[in-house]
């Protein structure tokens, strides 16, 4: 089985959309001699794309149900604020971050599947710390060393220049 993004079906759907015109149009850009398909999604990768799900849910219909406590006792004349003790709300900004946080972990993933190509610096760093620490600290250590180097970018407006290190003392 092959999948095709339905970008690439679009163009070859003549008039409205249905089922028999949607098949029609598969059926036709299968046939395309460039056509670009899809890598099906091991059991793995969908098993983490639904716990995102869940928990993205799960944090979307916790804020809701705090911010509409919040609200009835707005109503009574009680607030409170937000700090240690009282629950948090998940600004817009915590949220993106979160969004980011987690994308910054699954390029961490990412590096550390890739790094065994790597012999440079940043890899002998991923190596040495992977023979001492879990997988999935290393993962969490590449993904705090990313940001690291994303934010040095982004602040000063230079280029990223790779500082290889130096040979482990004996």
């Amino acid at each position: 089985m092959r999948l095709i993004p339905a970008q690439f079906v679009k163009p070859y759907r003549k008039t409205n959309k249905n089922d028999f015109i949607d098949a029609e149009a598969i059926a036709e850009a299968v046939t395309k001699q460039n056509m670009r398909f899809v890598q099906i999604k091991s059991q793995e990768q969908l098993d983490i794309q639904a716990m995102h799900r869940v928990r993205d849910r799960l944090v979307q219909r916790r804020t809701a149900l705090i911010n509409e406590i919040r609200g009835f006792l707005l109503d009574r004349g009680l607030t409170f604020a937000n700090s240690g003790s009282a629950p948090h709300l998940r600004s817009p900004m915590a949220v993106s971050c979160a969004a980011e946080r987690r994308m910054l972990i699954h390029g961490a993933r990412a590096v550390l599947f890739r790094v065994k190509y790597d012999s440079g610096g940043f890899g002998q760093w991923v190596h040495r710390l992977a023979q001492r620490a879990p997988r999935n600290k290393v993962v969490v250590a590449i993904a705090n060393k990313l940001a690291r180097i994303a934010w040095a970018v982004l602040s000063t407006g230079k280029t990223y220049r790779h500082q290889p290190l130096q040979p482990a003392a004996a």
